[in-house]
Protein backbone atom coordinates (compact mmCIF):
# COMPACT_ATOMS: atom_id res chain seq x y z
CA UNK A 1 0.00 0.00 0.00
CA UNK A 2 2.76 2.46 0.90
CA UNK A 3 4.59 1.58 -2.35
CA UNK A 4 1.55 2.49 -4.47
CA UNK A 5 1.24 5.86 -2.74
CA UNK A 6 4.91 6.62 -3.39
CA UNK A 7 4.51 5.81 -7.10
CA UNK A 8 1.46 8.03 -7.42
CA UNK A 9 3.29 10.91 -5.73
CA UNK A 10 6.26 10.47 -8.04
CA UNK A 11 3.97 10.41 -11.11
CA UNK A 12 2.20 13.55 -9.96
CA UNK A 13 5.55 15.35 -9.52
CA UNK A 14 6.78 14.31 -13.02
CA UNK A 15 3.62 15.32 -14.92
CA UNK A 16 3.33 19.19 -15.08
CA UNK A 17 -0.06 20.75 -15.22
CA UNK A 18 -1.52 22.26 -18.43
CA UNK A 19 -1.10 25.79 -17.06
CA UNK A 20 2.60 25.16 -16.44
CA UNK A 21 3.01 23.85 -20.00
CA UNK A 22 1.27 26.92 -21.45
CA UNK A 23 3.39 29.24 -19.31
CA UNK A 24 6.64 27.62 -20.42
CA UNK A 25 5.48 27.71 -24.03
CA UNK A 26 4.74 31.42 -23.83
CA UNK A 27 8.14 32.12 -22.27
CA UNK A 28 9.84 30.13 -25.03
CA UNK A 29 8.00 31.95 -27.82
CA UNK A 30 8.67 35.34 -26.26
CA UNK A 31 12.37 34.57 -25.90
CA UNK A 32 12.55 33.46 -29.54
CA UNK A 33 10.90 36.70 -30.73
CA UNK A 34 13.23 38.87 -28.64
CA UNK A 35 16.33 37.03 -29.90
CA UNK A 36 15.16 37.26 -33.53
CA UNK A 37 14.42 40.97 -33.20
CA UNK A 38 17.80 41.65 -31.62
CA UNK A 39 19.58 39.66 -34.34
CA UNK A 40 17.79 41.53 -37.15
CA UNK A 41 18.64 44.85 -35.53
CA UNK A 42 22.33 43.96 -35.39
CA UNK A 43 22.29 42.91 -39.06
CA UNK A 44 20.64 46.19 -40.15
CA UNK A 45 23.14 48.31 -38.21
CA UNK A 46 25.99 46.27 -39.65
CA UNK A 47 24.79 46.86 -43.22
CA UNK A 48 24.20 50.58 -42.68
CA UNK A 49 27.59 50.94 -41.09
CA UNK A 50 29.27 49.77 -44.29
CA UNK A 51 27.55 52.29 -46.56
CA UNK A 52 29.79 55.23 -47.57
CA UNK A 53 28.77 58.60 -46.22
CA UNK A 54 28.79 61.74 -48.34
CA UNK A 55 29.87 64.92 -46.68
CA UNK A 56 27.99 68.13 -47.51
CA UNK A 57 31.12 69.45 -49.22
CA UNK A 58 30.98 66.62 -51.77
CA UNK A 59 27.30 66.87 -52.64
CA UNK A 60 26.83 68.24 -56.15
CA UNK A 61 24.39 71.05 -56.70
CA UNK A 62 21.97 71.19 -59.61
CA UNK A 63 24.20 73.63 -61.48
CA UNK A 64 27.28 71.43 -60.99
CA UNK A 65 25.37 68.37 -62.21
CA UNK A 66 24.34 70.32 -65.30
CA UNK A 67 27.97 71.14 -66.02
CA UNK A 68 29.04 67.53 -65.76
CA UNK A 69 29.39 66.88 -62.04
CA UNK A 70 31.33 68.18 -59.05
CA UNK A 71 35.05 68.82 -59.29
CA UNK A 72 37.65 69.82 -56.74
CA UNK A 73 37.85 73.26 -58.34
CA UNK A 74 35.68 75.44 -60.54
CA UNK A 75 35.86 74.33 -64.14
CA UNK A 76 37.42 76.75 -66.65
CA UNK A 77 34.76 78.93 -68.25
CA UNK A 78 34.23 82.31 -69.84
CA UNK A 79 31.21 84.34 -70.93
CA UNK A 80 31.93 87.58 -72.78
CA UNK A 81 29.56 90.19 -74.13
CA UNK A 82 30.31 92.67 -76.91
CA UNK A 83 31.64 95.99 -75.64
CA UNK A 84 30.20 98.93 -77.64
CA UNK A 85 32.88 101.28 -76.35
CA UNK A 86 35.69 99.05 -77.57
CA UNK A 87 34.69 98.75 -81.22
CA UNK A 88 37.59 99.99 -83.31
CA UNK A 89 38.62 99.52 -86.94
CA UNK A 90 35.85 97.01 -87.58
CA UNK A 91 36.86 94.66 -84.76
CA UNK A 92 34.81 93.86 -81.69
CA UNK A 93 36.03 94.05 -78.13
CA UNK A 94 34.62 91.80 -75.44
CA UNK A 95 34.23 92.08 -71.70
CA UNK A 96 32.89 90.05 -68.81
CA UNK A 97 30.19 91.52 -66.64
CA UNK A 98 31.51 90.04 -63.37
CA UNK A 99 34.44 88.02 -62.15
CA UNK A 100 32.19 84.95 -62.03
CA UNK A 101 31.86 85.12 -65.82
CA UNK A 102 35.57 84.61 -66.38
CA UNK A 103 38.07 82.35 -64.62
CA UNK A 104 40.51 81.87 -67.49
CA UNK A 105 42.96 84.20 -69.19
CA UNK A 106 41.63 86.77 -71.66
CA UNK A 107 44.19 88.47 -73.87
CA UNK A 108 42.81 91.98 -74.42
CA UNK A 109 45.31 92.94 -77.08
CA UNK A 110 44.47 89.85 -79.15
CA UNK A 111 40.83 89.69 -77.99
CA UNK A 112 41.26 85.97 -77.42
CA UNK A 113 40.67 83.42 -74.66
CA UNK A 114 43.57 81.24 -73.56
CA UNK A 115 42.78 77.62 -72.64
CA UNK A 116 44.19 76.74 -69.19
CA UNK A 117 44.15 72.91 -69.44
CA UNK A 118 43.51 69.99 -71.77
CA UNK A 119 39.95 68.79 -72.24
CA UNK A 120 36.77 68.86 -74.27
CA UNK A 121 35.32 72.37 -74.42
CA UNK A 122 31.95 73.68 -75.56
CA UNK A 123 32.18 76.89 -77.58
CA UNK A 124 29.05 78.96 -78.16
CA UNK A 125 28.50 82.17 -80.09
CA UNK A 126 25.59 84.49 -80.80
CA UNK A 127 25.81 87.57 -83.00
CA UNK A 128 22.87 89.84 -83.75
CA UNK A 129 22.68 92.18 -86.73
CA UNK A 130 20.42 95.04 -87.65
CA UNK A 131 20.38 97.60 -90.44
CA UNK A 132 18.80 99.23 -93.44
CA UNK A 133 20.14 98.29 -96.83
CA UNK A 134 19.72 101.17 -99.29
CA UNK A 135 21.20 99.38 -102.25
CA UNK A 136 19.27 96.54 -103.88
CA UNK A 137 22.07 95.28 -106.05
CA UNK A 138 22.94 92.24 -103.93
CA UNK A 139 22.13 90.30 -100.78
CA UNK A 140 23.72 91.16 -97.46
CA UNK A 141 26.25 88.51 -96.32
CA UNK A 142 26.80 88.02 -92.59
CA UNK A 143 29.95 85.98 -92.04
CA UNK A 144 31.93 85.22 -88.89
CA UNK A 145 34.22 82.49 -87.58
CA UNK A 146 35.78 81.29 -84.36
CA UNK A 147 39.51 80.85 -84.87
CA UNK A 148 41.82 78.58 -82.88
CA UNK A 149 45.55 79.07 -82.58
CA UNK A 150 47.81 76.46 -81.01
CA UNK A 151 51.52 76.45 -80.12
CA UNK A 152 51.45 72.82 -81.28
CA UNK A 153 50.88 74.08 -84.85
CA UNK A 154 53.01 77.22 -84.81
CA UNK A 155 49.98 79.32 -83.85
CA UNK A 156 48.56 79.09 -87.35
CA UNK A 157 44.86 80.10 -87.42
CA UNK A 158 42.39 77.24 -87.82
CA UNK A 159 38.63 77.63 -88.09
CA UNK A 160 36.59 75.67 -85.53
CA UNK A 161 33.23 77.40 -86.12
CA UNK A 162 32.10 79.03 -89.35
CA UNK A 163 28.79 80.86 -89.91
CA UNK A 164 27.28 82.35 -93.04
CA UNK A 165 23.85 83.97 -93.17
CA UNK A 166 22.18 85.96 -95.93
CA UNK A 167 19.73 88.83 -95.74
CA UNK A 168 17.88 88.84 -99.08
CA UNK A 169 17.91 92.00 -101.14
CA UNK A 170 14.11 92.18 -101.14
CA UNK A 171 14.26 93.75 -97.66
CA UNK A 172 16.01 96.81 -99.04
CA UNK A 173 14.61 100.02 -97.67
CA UNK A 174 13.27 98.22 -94.60
CA UNK A 175 14.76 97.85 -91.15
CA UNK A 176 15.80 94.24 -90.64
CA UNK A 177 17.22 92.11 -87.84
CA UNK A 178 19.07 88.82 -87.93
CA UNK A 179 20.47 86.68 -85.11
CA UNK A 180 22.87 83.80 -85.67
CA UNK A 181 23.70 80.99 -83.25
CA UNK A 182 26.68 78.65 -83.38
CA UNK A 183 28.08 75.99 -81.05
CA UNK A 184 30.74 73.29 -81.14
CA UNK A 185 32.36 70.77 -78.81
CA UNK A 186 36.04 70.17 -79.51
CA UNK A 187 39.18 69.00 -77.74
CA UNK A 188 41.58 71.79 -76.86
CA UNK A 189 45.08 71.74 -75.43
CA UNK A 190 46.54 73.94 -72.76
CA UNK A 191 47.67 77.32 -74.18
CA UNK A 192 45.42 77.06 -77.23
CA UNK A 193 43.60 80.34 -77.88
CA UNK A 194 40.18 81.18 -79.33
CA UNK A 195 39.06 84.35 -81.08
CA UNK A 196 35.91 85.55 -82.84
CA UNK A 197 36.62 86.77 -86.35
CA UNK A 198 33.99 88.97 -88.05
CA UNK A 199 34.52 88.69 -91.79
CA UNK A 200 31.87 91.02 -93.18
CA UNK A 201 29.55 93.89 -92.27
CA UNK A 202 31.07 94.71 -88.90
CA UNK A 203 29.05 97.92 -88.69
CA UNK A 204 25.78 95.97 -88.67
CA UNK A 205 26.50 94.09 -85.44
CA UNK A 206 23.92 94.89 -82.77
CA UNK A 207 25.58 95.09 -79.37
CA UNK A 208 23.39 97.58 -77.60
CA UNK A 209 20.68 97.09 -75.02
CA UNK A 210 21.00 94.72 -72.05
CA UNK A 211 24.51 93.36 -71.74
CA UNK A 212 25.05 89.83 -73.03
CA UNK A 213 21.62 89.38 -74.62
CA UNK A 214 22.33 90.18 -78.27
CA UNK A 215 25.98 89.56 -79.08
CA UNK A 216 28.13 87.32 -76.90
CA UNK A 217 30.29 84.23 -76.89
CA UNK A 218 31.93 81.90 -74.41
CA UNK A 219 33.53 78.58 -73.66
CA UNK A 220 33.49 76.08 -70.81
CA UNK A 221 35.18 72.79 -70.00
CA UNK A 222 32.75 69.95 -70.67
CA UNK A 223 34.86 66.98 -69.61
CA UNK A 224 38.26 67.00 -67.92
CA UNK A 225 40.62 64.36 -69.32
CA UNK A 226 43.66 65.16 -67.14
Amino acid sequence: MDGRVDMELAYNRQAPSRSEINCKLCISITASVVISTFTCTLVVFHILGKQPTVSPAKEATGYQKLQGGLTQKTKPHAHLGADPTGKKNGFLSWRNRSKDDLNMEYNHSEQSLVIPENGFYVIYLQISYRGIKKSCEKNVLLMHDVIKRSPRYNNEPRTVISSLETVPRNVCGEEWRKTTHSTARIFLYKEDSLKVNLISNHSLVDMYGTYGTKTFWGVYLDRDLN
